[in-house]
């Protein structure tokens, strides 16, 4: 891409347009899973028929991040991101005016798909209209307003339900949007560039859309349908492997197909996708866990479960700013490798909760985590895209923002049945220990008043066993995820790179 020059104020205006427009998408990713309840009230219909205004977006999203590449090749990356962000904004509005549950997941699909070209492309542009010097810093703060978002999601969407209306999640968009979408078509057009014989693959994004909506529902609906004892289960399982299967067979043979996959080839960013696989997954877990354990296990409602976990936001924030510092003296490895003893140590922290833990402990844990991961976040995403070629950086950000999102689904299906699950197990560890024949059981029962509030401590109890060993096992992956990283580029990525591609095609 030719080299065009901005003024300061053009370049900080435009900067401030990518950084929001990503903060939306993100925010959108989250801010409805507190209102499900609210938004099924309102609409007429079931809590678990209202969880498809999340599995929609999430379907919509993830079927059309890959083809970033195409639509940024075909009409440039100036006048696809800022349609995307458009689009994502007008469908932002028929949500809030969705007058059925039906026509709200018709439209919150419409507006994941348009926002899938959004993250990958906001990354992208931000190293393409930066200084070298200034690109690690302004990454910086992207990758902290990616984490910052998913935490805030829930205090917003809880905020406007409990005050507001479910509505106003969607309509809080508008004013941004707009902005984000004039400014960045106003000021980067002279950066757009257009390939008018790009082709669409058809084939690989058939394999793409079955695969993805399939593994959605399997992720989405697997606890409520019991998993692989439903049949429809089954189906989406099948389905999800098959459509991912020749998806990837598709893309290893052919040139031209929607996924790029020779890119991997280049070390760090296949490096990068395996780490944000799994640490994104982690951390996507954690911020779904916590309000889920607060809020069925320790009596806080919506809202005051977002604030207890708004500190990792924080954390972010403190450390994210200096940690671009480091990147350029040091690479992306060392930070990083900081970055992941300090999210094992904020989950062996929570691994030693005791059942009466107080929200000061919890706050504190996710303080820690926020520490962590304002030093993993940032050198990842800095490796990821400064190990591509400027002209596959929508190719490969749209790889690595697919999985990550992919990830992200995963992390917050595995995590919370993988809780669910060890906590029916401890609970019948707990209450085997009570019976009328046992004596210390007598006592506990007359001390306690009754049976059944017992049984309510021992379900409490259990859940914090739960919530112990869960956290613990994400400390046991991160803590392995520190020794990949030590197979990265130690520097930036080969200058060659160009030529690398070339040579294993």
């Amino acid at each position: 891409m030719e080299e065009v020059q901005f003024s300061r104020l053009a370049q900080f205006v435009a900067t401030m347009a990518l950084i929001l427009g990503a903060f939306l998408f993100v925010l959108d990713y989250t801010i409805a899973n507190v209102a499900v309840p609210y938004i099924a009230g309102g609409l007429a219909s079931g809590v678990s028929e209202g969880t498809y205004v999340i599995t929609s977006f999430a379907v919509g999203n993830a079927i059309f991040i890959p083809m970033t590449s195409y639509f940024s090749e075909r009409f440039g990356m100036i006048r696809t991101l800022s349609l995307s962000i458009f689009l994502f904004t007008i469908f932002s509005l028929f949500c809030g005016g969705a007058p059925s549950l039906l026509s709200l997941v018709v439209f919150r699909f419409l507006q994941g798909a348009a926002a899938g070209p959004l993250i990958p492309l906001s990354q992208g542009l931000l190293v393409v209209i930066q200084p070298k010097k200034r690109i690690q810093f302004v990454l910086a703060i992207y990758a902290m307003v990616v984490l910052v978002a998913p935490v805030f999601g829930p205090i917003v969407g809880g905020y406007f339900c409990i005050y507001w209306n479910w509505r106003w999640i969607f309509y809080i968009n508008l004013p941004i949007g707009i902005f984000c979408s004039s400014a960045i078509l106003i000021i980067l057009k002279p950066l757009n560039k257009v390939d008018l014989k790009k082709k669409v693959d058809f084939i690989g994004f058939s394999f793409l859309l079955i695969g993805m909506t399939a593994l959605q529902i399997f992720l989405d609906k697997g606890q409520d349908w019991d998993w692989f004892g439903s049949e429809k289960i089954w189906i989406a399982a099948i389905l999800a492997f098959l459509g991912i299967f020749y998806l990837i067979l598709w893309s290893l043979y052919n040139k031209k197909a929607i996924l790029e996959l020779s890119l991997l080839r280049i070390r760090n960013f296949a490096i990068a996708n395996i780490i944000i696989f799994f640490s994104y997954s982690m951390y996507f877990g954690s911020i779904v866990l916590i309000p889920l354990w607060l809020q069925t296990q320790m009596g806080y409602n919506a809202l005051a479960a977002g604030v207890a976990v708004a500190p990792i936001g924080v954390g972010s924030i403190i450390v994210s700013l200096g940690v671009a510092k480091i990147l350029n003296k040091t690479g992306p490895i060392l930070p990083m490798v900081i970055g992941f003893l300090i999210i094992a140590i904020s989950s062996e922290y929570v691994r030693y909760f005791p059942a009466e833990i107080d929200r000061y402990h919890i706050m504190l844990s996710r303080f820690i985590l926020g520490i962590g991961i304002g030093f993993w976040l940032t050198p990842m995403m800095s490796m990821a895209a400064l190990s591509l070629p400027e002209e596959k950086l929508a190719s490969g950000l749209g790889i690595f923002h697919l999985v990550r999102g992919v990830s992200g689904g995963i992390g917050a299906s595995l995590y919370p049945t993988l809780y669910l699950r060890r906590q029916i197990h401890q609970h019948s560890n707990l209450i085997g220990e009570i019976n009328d024949f046992k004596e210390g059981s007598r006592d506990y029962i007359e001390q306690i008043g009754s049976l059944p509030l017992a049984d309510l401590l021992i379900e409490r109890q259990a859940s914090v066993i739960a919530i112990n060993e869960v956290f613990h096992l994400m400390a046991i992956i991160v803590f392995i995820l520190s020794f990949v990283i030590l197979f990265a580029y130690t520097t930036k990525a080969p200058k060659n790179t160009e030529a690398v591609l070339l040579a294993s095609d």
